[in-house]
């Protein structure tokens, strides 16, 4: 048996030849790798959430392939295959499973204290625009959730992704 596909960037279709198989997808998610990645990055506009595994292998999951509609911060469970790209040199996460999950990736993130430095585009002292902890950003609307308006020591939780540190829970203030 035969499947055709249309590859775009050569406007010319290709004849794949299609194995059968007696698996499952169950036997698929059973065999597959499985890790915990970190969200760090939700659009409900776009309805979609971004995940990081490490600073390598991440994706994009859209509503439509879930029930989960996490937080910035939290972990999620995924078994999943790879497949390359040698055109763009570049890994891809096929996802055959998402869960909720409390481990927690300590690769990605952080607890940290420490003082709270903030930082002003205006004049105006009473509405910081951002601010840091020990290299951390802390964004501007995590300050007006927790209605931190000069410096003060915090704990927190952040996360190291592509080389940037942002702190996405303040847990004291």
């Amino acid at each position: 048996q035969f499947k055709v596909h249309f590859d775009k960037s050569n406007d010319r279709h290709i004849p794949l030849k299609i194995q059968r198989s007696d698996l499952k997808k169950e036997d698929l998610i059973e065999n597959a790798k499985t890790a915990i990645a970190v969200i760090d990055h939700v659009n409900k506009d776009k309805k979609l959430f971004h995940y990081v595994i490490n600073s390598d292998s991440d994706g994009i999951v859209k509503f439509s392939q879930t029930e989960i509609r996490p937080d910035v911060g939290d972990s999620i469970e995924i078994s999943f295959f790879e497949t390359f790209n040698k055109k763009q040199f570049k890994k891809k996460i096929n996802i055959l499973r998402i869960l909720e999950s409390n481990e927690v990736n300590q690769n990605i993130v952080n607890s940290i204290s420490g003082l709270l430095s903030l930082n002003y585009k205006t004049t105006d002292k009473s509405k910081p625009d951002y601010g840091f902890i020990d290299d951390y950003y802390v964004s501007k609307e995590l300050l007006r959730k927790h209605n931190i308006i000069e410096e003060c020591y915090i704990v927190a939780e952040g996360m190291f992704v592509n080389n940037k540190r942002s702190v996405f829970k303040i847990t004291h203030c």
